[in-house]
């Protein structure tokens, strides 16, 4: 009988010195050393991040704090893996990016993720993108990675296309971010696609 290791538990230890690269950008595990630096991405990029996420204007680093616990937390359960996104060269941290919302029965996962306000528009997210998909597919096991983006989000829904997502339809009403209801666009990719 052959056992599925989804099935049972992804086997993606956290492992601080795991790296994806392409040697312009690396994704590695958010850690409890990042606070400061994240933190400071998170207060420069907030203009772009509270229309779309759960963050808000006084976010402070206690709350940055309890994201980066929730995040360990939830990597040593197998609910979500999250990364910073960071300069290759130099190490700074350009964003972040996650799977999350992860179906073990099925073997899929949702991507999330933003990029720090003063390196958008310079191909990171969908470079990210790219890479932690070909990752999550190839070498975890996951038979596909969803995206869940508001129709209004025109920044991602052109790095989804600029990365080679499919865009698959419209779920509408699907989010509510700040009392407000957005529809999304859903977007895939399965093995093959990257």
């Amino acid at each position: 009988m052959k056992v599925n290791a989804l099935s049972r538990r992804f086997i993606i230890n956290y492992d601080k010195q795991l790296t994806i690269t392409d040697g312009r950008i690396t994704l590695r595990p958010l850690s409890a050393e990042d606070i400061n630096e994240y933190h400071a991405a998170i207060i420069e990029s907030l203009p772009d991040l509270i229309p779309w996420m759960s963050y808000h204007e006084n976010h402070s680093i206690q709350d940055t704090r309890k994201e980066l616990a929730q995040c360990r937390e939830r990597w040593e359960t197998d609910d979500s893996y999250s990364f910073v996104v960071t300069d290759s060269i130099d190490g700074k941290i350009l964003g972040y990016c996650t799977l999350n919302r992860i179906d073990k029965q099925n073997h899929v996962a949702n991507l999330g993720y933003w990029i720090r306000s003063n390196h958008a528009g310079k191909g990171i997210a969908s470079n990210a993108m790219a890479l932690l998909v070909k990752w999550a597919l190839d070498s975890c096991g996951f038979h596909r990675i969803e995206l869940s983006i508001a129709q209004q989000n025109e920044r991602s829904l052109r790095v989804a296309e600029k990365a080679g997502a499919h865009r698959e339809g419209i779920l509408r009403n699907k989010f509510t971010i700040n009392n407000e209801s957005h529809d999304v666009v859903i977007f895939s990719f399965i093995p093959g696609d990257i």
